[in-house]
């Protein structure tokens, strides 16, 4: 049986993405920012480590993978190599409803081992954003037209790649280039750190 493809979603999910960005608070954003590249870059030999569940975890094991690309010890709990936490270790969360029950376990975990908690969810009052350090909203009490969390899952995955932006920019470690492709962070050429050796 053939069926024509028409597309129709593209136009509902470009327009609920755009919402979605601009239901961040420009002040809230530079903060968790700010503070998680301070943070980051603050303590020598400090692990990075995500705890997502789903597809939230998903889009947060491919901001691991970049992190990872700039150079930082990175992590996903669920990885066999993943090393004892630390005082002084980060931990990063992707959980929209900041209620998913083997996170908010594992959160609770790291407050009480000293870790430092940065969290992106869509409930301010939520378990993960009030144990949390520093905690990014966006979309509070948003309906989306897509199924499930299908929207939340999209949103985070491009606000990852903004904040790796964000990094690149920042206080002029990174540069490109003559050919003006390959960045080079802190000293690290990224293209050529790639995780499969491309």
């Amino acid at each position: 049986m053939n069926t024509e493809i028409k597309f129709t979603n593209i136009p509902i999910f470009l327009k609920e993405q755009e919402e979605l960005w601009f239901s961040i608070n420009k002040d809230n954003y530079s903060w968790f920012v700010n503070s998680l590249y301070q943070t980051i870059n603050s303590v020598a030999e400090k692990n990075i480590i995500g705890i997502g569940a789903g597809r939230m975890g998903y889009a947060l094991q491919g901001f691991m993978m970049r992190l990872s690309h700039l150079g930082y010890n990175t992590f996903m709990l669920g990885d066999t190599t993943v090393p004892r936490l630390k005082k002084d270790d980060i931990i990063i969360i992707n959980s929209s409803s900041g209620e998913t029950p083997s996170v908010c376990l594992m959160a609770d975990i790291a407050r009480k081992t000293g870790a430092k908690i940065f969290t992106i969810t869509t409930d301010p009052f939520s378990h993960l954003a009030v144990i949390s350090d520093f905690a990014l909203y966006y979309g509070i009490k948003y309906i989306s037209r897509q199924p499930m969390k299908t929207a939340y899952e999209q949103f985070t995955w491009s606000l990852f790649d903004q904040i790796v932006y964000e990094f690149l920019n920042y206080s002029g470690y990174s540069t490109l280039t003559t050919n003006g492709t390959l960045y080079n962070y802190r000293g690290i050429s990224i293209d050529e750190n790639h995780s499969i050796l491309e």
